[in-house]
């Protein structure tokens, strides 16, 4: 796995679990039970998200997009 790869995947942990965080501190202020806090988690914490990956080759670049438009 490179450098690169790895980098990415510690970031994009890092901005489910802030984004988790700050959807929960909305349930709490909006005074939501345990149930409705759930479902706006389940509803806007999406399980992936698509992060392009740096090339060098212009080909490498050019699928990274057809797999964004997928």
């Amino acid at each position: 796995m490179s450098e690169n790869t790895m980098s990415t995947e510690l970031i994009v942990k890092i901005f489910k679990k802030s984004l988790e965080k700050t959807i929960r501190e909305i349930a709490k202020f909006q005074e939501c039970d345990e149930e409705e806090e759930e479902e706006l988690v389940k509803k806007y914490l999406k399980p992936n998200y698509y992060i392009p990956i740096i090339t060098k080759q212009y080909k490498k670049e050019q699928e990274q997009r057809v797999n964004i438009k997928q």
